[in-house]
């Protein structure tokens, strides 16, 4: 398999406390064989960090979330409460449930609370309710349990895990030769007579 070193890159994962690189440094013109060292990536609409922190993800989200609320707010204007929310669900959502492992592994309580501000914040904002709004009536108008989705993600992929290694385990079988019924085209039987058995070998090959 060949990497496209256009769309690839090297990110190292390190602990928090950690200030230091391990084998790596991330300058704007390092690469190793030629695929860039970055101090930060995004897969797919994931962006990861070294220490694995939701920072730049949740900033994502804020920044996108304006931008898109910029764009269609003449529509929001008018629009009915069910229809905002639905907005929201189709622009927003997709962007929060790239942070649900992450939020399942976060022990730090600043940036769960951060993240549930930023969800209800976008909610709020794309629903045009008041900033002023119980986070309790929020939640029942978001209907989305964030908490018990990131842990049930975080459970659906150890099961996922756990079903690849095993199947890594398995002993692959090699695949038996198939059984050459008819003899070989006549451009090719010129060069070569080959036997009609059922299993050829260097021995019915005559030069």
């Amino acid at each position: 398999m060949i990497l496209n070193k256009s769309k690839s890159g090297i990110l190292e994962f390190k602990p928090r406390h950690q200030k230091t690189s391990l084998k790596f440094r991330s300058t704007p013109e390092a690469t190793f064989e030629k695929i860039p060292i970055v101090s930060q990536y995004r897969y797919l609409r994931l962006s990861l960090t070294p220490s694995l922190q939701p920072h730049s993800q949740v900033n994502y989200i804020q920044n996108k979330a304006r931008e898109i609320y910029t764009r269609i707010n003449p529509f929001i204007q008018t629009a009915e409460a069910d229809t905002r929310k639905n907005l929201w669900q189709v622009f927003i959502l997709p962007q929060v449930e790239f942070l649900l492992l992450l939020f399942a592994t976060e022990n730090t309580k600043y940036w769960r609370k951060k993240i549930s501000k930023v969800i209800m914040g976008t909610f709020k904002l794309f629903t045009r309710l008041s900033k002023n709004t119980p986070n309790k009536i929020t939640e029942a108008l978001l209907d989305y349990d964030f908490i018990q989705r990131s842990y049930l993600s975080q459970s659906n992929s150890h099961i996922k895990w756990e079903d690849r290694r095993m199947n890594i385990q398995e002993t692959i079988k090699p695949l038996k030769p198939k059984r050459m019924a008819t003899p070989c085209p006549s451009p090719i039987s010129k060069s070569f007579i080959i036997s009609t058995s059922a299993v050829v070998t260097t021995k019915n090959v005559i030069v």
